[in-house]
């Protein structure tokens, strides 16, 4: 309740400032509820309408991310080679964020983008179901749309409600009274969206998790990101169902776009190899001289043979005749002996 209150005091002191996007967010709202005349559904199309919108933002910000993991290798390298001198270790790492196009802060974007649009969603909800009390009466007057809407005419008729599938998305899960069963399709809706921005969020950091040379602050930051659906959940406690529903639907929407850009994403598949080669690397490669390759002899297939069965094979001098050569001269030159011994008996 403390940060609805606060949250309540900022947006009554900023109110007038942010009126126009209160109006084109309600506006949009309203043209989607023309389409499919239900609350709920209504809000998924603005949260796609949204997603759309910034969707350049987020694949910056994701290949922001998954470049800056790639690169802790040698994040930690620098930090350890000038661990002693800061100076140098931010103008070493300058010069590697720069010559690999990545920013540092870039890799928060994906967390941080839908936070504005969660504000302002709550303010547009307040501001469509807001109601006027007459004695017993309770008027609906709902603002930031026009009159000739049928979001305006629907909400009026339902008295400043915004039923779908069975609950006011413009109640909380801690202003629903009749008990806890009540109240269950609340806290059903809220566990969902925590489960899915966990999802997401271990999707996003998951890609490097089995990288053991992060540094404590990734690994802190990575801890941080794993515990903040927990915060948001002790938040949609006390905000309407209509935020926890567009919170939801963003975090499946950017789960399949992380999909499809780890997917068909040039950069990030690339990125995704883990191979990182720096201009200093090259430098070395180049000035290092190649080093002489021996030659390898290849052994012949009677060796192999021999050396398997376990016998040895002859060997015969470069440039002496084969053996069956040499086996054909000794038989003829023993016909040749014989015949001789003959011709000298007969004498």
């Amino acid at each position: 309740m403390a940060i609805q209150a606060g949250l309540l005091a900022m947006l009554q002191t900023l109110g007038h400032l942010f009126r126009p996007l209160f109006q084109a967010i309600s506006w949009v709202l309203a043209i989607c509820y023309s389409l499919i005349p239900n609350y709920a559904v209504a809000i998924a199309l603005l949260t796609l309408i949204v997603m759309v919108f910034i969707a350049p933002l987020t694949f910056k910000s994701t290949r922001s991310s998954v470049e800056m993991q790639r690169l802790q290798p040698e994040i930690n390298k620098i930090r350890q080679k000038y661990k002693n001198d800061r100076v140098a270790q931010t103008q070493a790492m300058g010069e590697l964020f720069k010559e690999h196009k990545v920013n540092p802060a870039g890799g928060c974007l994906p967390a941080i983008l839908p936070l504005p649009i969660f504000i302002v969603l709550y303010e547009v909800v307040r501001g469509l179901t807001f109601t006027i009390h007459r004695g017993h009466t309770v008027i609906a007057s709902p603002r930031y749309i026009s009159h000739h809407t049928l979001l305006y005419q629907h909400l009026v008729a339902g008295k400043g409600t915004m039923y779908a599938f069975g609950m006011d998305l413009g109640r909380s899960a801690l202003s629903v009274h009749g008990g806890f069963f009540m109240a269950l399709p609340y806290y059903l809706l809220i566990a969902a969206a925590m489960i899915l921005q966990f999802l997401q969020m271990r999707q996003l950091m998951g890609r490097n998790s089995s990288n053991t040379s992060l540094s404590p602050q990734a690994k802190q930051m990575q801890q941080m990101q794993k515990y903040m659906p927990l915060a948001l959940g002790a938040i949609y406690i006390s905000f309407p169902a209509a935020v926890t529903v567009y919170m939801l639907t963003s975090s499946a929407l950017r789960m399949l776009q992380q999909t499809l850009m780890y997917r068909f994403d040039p950069v990030i598949k690339t990125a995704g190899s883990g191979t990182v080669t720096t201009t200093s690397q090259v430098v070395e490669e180049v000035e290092q001289p190649p080093k002489p390759q021996r030659a390898n002899k290849a052994p012949q297939a009677g060796r192999k043979q021999a050396g398997r069965s376990g016998t040895p094979v002859p060997t015969r001098k470069p440039g002496s005749p084969p053996e069956s050569q040499r086996q054909q001269a000794r038989s003829t030159a023993n016909r040749n002996g014989q015949g001789r011994k003959r011709s000298r008996r007969s004498r």
